[in-house]
């Protein structure tokens, strides 16, 4: 997902959700299955995805996984690639299916549908 489109979904997550971001969140981690391999990890920072996302994120990804350390700080949050992608495409699909999202994301969730 391009930066400029995974900004917009951030932003828009937080606007549409609220603190109920926390749930979805936890939701997305739990419906995600890890498969086999090597995954690199990445940061989130919250200029990436806004500062009270970023929190809520956060918050739900240590909920999530209390025992693994190392994964999150105040500056940033790491995830698996695949974890990060699952996660930004659950959001992507809630807000589409909630009819309460930008042209722009809606295009987003096409081209991924379609493997573009």
């Amino acid at each position: 997902m391009q930066d400029e489109v995974a900004n917009l979904l951030w932003e828009q997550s937080w606007q549409v959700f609220g603190e109920s971001l926390s749930k979805v969140l936890s939701e997305a981690f739990t419906s995600y299955k890890r498969s086999a391999g090597y995954d690199e990890m990445q940061r989130l920072y919250p200029s990436a995805v806004g500062d009270e996302a970023f929190q809520v994120l956060r918050q739900a990804l240590i909920q999530q996984r209390p025992k693994v350390n190392g994964e999150s700080s105040h500056a940033y949050v790491e995830l698996r690639g695949r974890l990060k992608e699952h996660v930004e495409q659950y959001l992507l699909r809630r807000l589409v299916l909630g009819n309460q999202v930008a042209p722009a994301l809606r295009d987003a969730l096409f081209a991924a549908d379609l493997g573009v």
